[in-house]
This record gives C-alpha cells, sequence and structure tokens, in this order.
C-alpha cells in the first residue's frame, strides 16, 4: 500500500449503529453520497468495499471461463430457444 492506502481511520457508531467514513477514505475510496457498499464480517473485523469494485472482481473472476470469439448472450439466448423449443414439443 501507498499514499493514503495505508493510513488508519477512526470513526465511532452513533446511536442508531452508523459510521460516519472520515472524507478522505470517502475520496480514496470514490464514494459519494448514496454509493453501494457491500459490508461483510471478516475474521473478528468487517470489510466494507464499494459495490463497484465487487462487481469488477465477479467480472474478472468469470472473464476466465469465456471462450475467445464466443459470445455469452448469443450463447444465452441460444440455450433459451432450445429450451423453449423442447417445450414446445412436449
Amino acid at each position: 500500500m501507498s499514499g493514503r492506502e495505508d493510513k488508519v481511520y477512526h470513526s465511532s457508531l452513533d446511536s442508531s449503529g452508523r459510521v460516519l467514513l472520515p472524507a478522505a477514505l470517502r475520496g480514496l475510496l470514490h464514494l459519494e453520497p448514496g454509493s453501494r457498499v457491500v459490508i461483510e464480517p471478516e475474521g473478528g473485523s468487517i470489510r466494507l468495499t464499494p459495490l463497484d469494485r465487487v462487481i469488477e472482481e465477479v467480472q474478472d473472476f468469470f472473464c476466465q471461463f469465456k471462450r475467445p470469439g464466443e459470445s455469452v448472450a448469443d450463447e444465452l439466448i441460444r440455450e433459451r430457444r432450445e429450451e423453449a423449443a423442447r417445450e414446445e414439443r412436449g
């Protein structure tokens, strides 16, 4: 880590259980009012990740299964058409 990524930030819970993220941390993570985040328990801690980053990680993971020259959308449409044809037959 470098720059502000290795800095430790402090905050506290309010009476409703909300946590205010310091402005520098929100800036580092590109979080704005209304930004969606994923909150996960992790080994006695809490991991907070911007939802956009989680989506990128999932997409990156599934890219390894995509075959070159193959459209996933076309494959899905073909499968649905085959399924509909099977249902019509019987």
